[in-house]
C-alpha cells in the first residue's frame, strides 16, 4: 500500500479480518439498518463537533498525565 492510499484502511481491515467484499458489504448493511432501527445515521451531516466546553475537556484528557 502506499502512503496516502485512500484505501489503505480498508485494505487492512479486509486482510485482517479476511472478508470479501460481498461480505463486507452486507455487513455494513446489516449495521446500517441496526443504526436505523435506533435512531441513528451514518451521513456526514448528522456528525456533531464537540462544543468548545469538550474540546478543552479533550485536551486536558490527552495531555494529562496517567501516572497519577
Amino acid at each position: 500500500m502506499a502512503p496516502g492510499d485512500k484505501n489503505a484502511g480498508r485494505d487492512e481491515a479486509a486482510y485482517r479480518l479476511n472478508l470479501g467484499e460481498s461480505q463486507a458489504e452486507a455487513l455494513r448493511k446489516q449495521g446500517v439498518r441496526s443504526g436505523e432501527k435506533r435512531g441513528k445515521s451514518y451521513e456526514p451531516s448528522s456528525l456533531r463537533l464537540p462544543n468548545p466546553h469538550e474540546e478543552d475537556q479533550m485536551e486536558k484528557a490527552a495531555t494529562a498525565d496517567s501516572r497519577g
